[in-house]
């Protein structure tokens, strides 16, 4: 029976991989590292893939290297790329050690928004703006309209404010929209609702002994089903109702992705 199983498992493999070719793209064929961190593709088609030594555009045929220039401005801020993000307009961001970048395709060149640390997540809300979490620098916001840049930093003197300013690149999802085009962001203390109407923050702790709190404030990931915020966490994941932000604990078990 088991020896079934193998040659249906084979047979089948092999026929959802018949029309496939793969090919192996390495330093020898002009990629500018072995090591991928990324890879996006924007609205004129191109594949980028950010490595630890520059950003490689990929046509089909052969790689196009980028790398950062300490006397061009317009060149990359940094050769290590942790991510590529493509937004809804098709244009790709670059997150390198230092600064988000945006390429601009007609001059083949980039725009730096400076973010002092490595930007760890990216992601597009439904009103043109671009969000970038960071190590340790807090929270910024891009208007692609007009380019500017809000920092969102914490204040312990103001309780509206984001509960950290730490984010890690081992989170999975820091960032999300909800259906009412508020964000919810989960730091490395705490979870933070963002009312887009008011821009003040509504912080969510856990609180030892309180089950109606959230399970830990270190937040791996962060998933919105269309009705529930869900929060995975060391300790468990949980469920927040963005109507009334009733929190309720759905299980015990280390979560670092809901898909």
């Amino acid at each position: 029976m088991k020896s079934l199983f193998l040659k249906f498992n084979f047979l089948l493999t092999s026929y959802l991989l018949a029309d496939y070719n793969f090919e192996n793209i390495t330093v020898r064929d002009g990629l500018s590292d072995d090591q991928c961190l990324s890879i996006s593709s924007d609205k004129s088609g191109f594949i980028w893939i950010g490595t630890n030594e520059g950003l490689n555009r990929f046509d089909g045929y052969s790689p196009k290297i980028y790398r950062s220039n300490p006397f061009d401005s317009t060149a990359l801020s940094g050769n290590k790329i942790f991510d590529t993000y493509t937004d809804k307009d098709g244009y790709l961001w670059i997150s390198t050690d230092k600064s988000i970048d945006k390429y601009l395709h007609g001059s083949n060149s980039f725009k730096r928004f400076s973010t002092g640390t490595s930007p760890t997540y990216i992601v597009e809300d439904n009103n043109g703006n671009i969000w970038v979490a960071t190590l340790s620098n807090g929270l910024f916001r891009i208007n692609k309209s007009n380019n500017k840049v809000t920092n969102f930093k914490f204040s312990p003197l103001d309780p509206t404010s984001i509960s950290s300013n730490q984010f890690t690149h081992t989170q999975n999802t820091s960032i999300i929209v909800d259906s009412n085009d508020n964000m919810w962001i989960a730091t490395q203390n705490g979870l933070n609702f963002f009312d887009s109407k008011s821009e003040i923050f509504r912080r969510f702790y856990s609180k030892k002994g309180d089950i109606s709190t959230i399970s830990s404030n270190i937040i791996n990931t962060i998933y919105f089903d269309g009705n529930f915020v869900w929060v995975g966490s060391p300790k468990g994941l949980d469920k927040i109702d963005i109507n009334n932000f009733n929190v309720s604990r759905e299980s015990k078990k280390n979560w670092n992705s809901m898909l």
